[in-house]
């Protein structure tokens, strides 16, 4: 451990690693590396308040993934400018954004939020209950962010379609109020929309008046035989939208990363 602190790392990942709870809290409090900016954890049984801590000692964290986690332990909220004030970008389930986004204060440099969901099948329902919170909470934060809906789940009728059809389903005056300070949105899929997916799709993008750039990725163009007409109709619902960017899947390792714009 005194190695690993006294290293200038500046990007750590622990993934798929088996350890209990205790081992977690031992690794955690044992290490502080005063040169990290990139912290991920996938698949970690770490407990809440032993991440708390370490995040509370590593203020030069500017991104922090907690993307296939699940959060143990009670969340409480980050009501200190102190905790993270460099973070530029978080992606998370919204288990955690629904309370680490709570106090507006919260991250005064956060520029980039990516809701994931789907990684833990389990609490998949769970998570696309809160989302509507999520959104509620970044509508109130103080400055414009992009936003990334990263949906993973390949059972059918679920992620993105599930969300979708619930806020559309529901009385007017239930649906989320507007975001207006979300510039830039993108929608990740792992499998191809269900064809119904798009209707609804075009009519929760006005939800963000102030949207510039919309970007499509992973799997969701796989199957759309009428790109064309989707795409005038995002023209002409979003008054004012500057670019339509795809970015489809790769199809290799270490295959480039391509983007069209449209």
């Amino acid at each position: 451990m005194a190695t690993l602190a006294a290293s200038p790392i500046t990007r750590l990942s622990f993934s798929d690693i088996d350890l209990t709870h205790y081992d977690w809290e031992y690794i955690l409090s044992s290490v502080s590396i005063p040169t990290l900016t990139h912290i991920s954890f996938g698949s970690a049984n770490i407990a809440f308040p032993d991440l708390q801590r370490f995040l509370s000692r590593h203020s030069s964290i500017t991104t922090l993934d907690l993307s296939r986690n699940t959060a143990i332990g009670r969340l409480t909220s980050f009501s200190s400018q102190a905790l993270l004030p460099n973070l530029n970008h978080i992606i998370a389930n919204s288990e955690y954004l629904t309370h680490f986004l709570e106090p507006p204060s919260a991250f005064p440099a956060l520029q980039s939020i990516t809701l994931a969901t789907g990684y833990i099948l389990h609490i998949l329902d769970h998570e696309i209950r809160q989302f509507d919170t999520v959104l509620h909470h970044i509508a109130g934060r103080l400055h414009n962010v992009a936003l990334v809906f990263r949906f993973v789940s390949d059972a059918p009728f679920r992620g993105m379609n599930t969300w979708l059809w619930s806020i559309h389903m529901r009385v007017r005056t239930e649906i989320v109020e507007q975001v207006p300070n979300v510039v830039k949105v993108e929608v990740f899929v792992n499998t191809p929309p269900a064809s119904d997916t798009l209707a609804e799709l075009l009519k929760f993008f006005p939800m963000f008046p102030s949207l510039k750039h919309l970007t499509f990725s992973g799997s969701f163009w796989n199957t759309m035989a009428d790109g064309d007409a989707i795409r005038q109709t995002l023209w002409e619902s979003i008054p004012g939208l500057e670019t339509i960017d795809r970015k489809p899947r790769l199809l290799a390792a270490g295959s480039r990363e391509s983007h069209l714009i449209f």
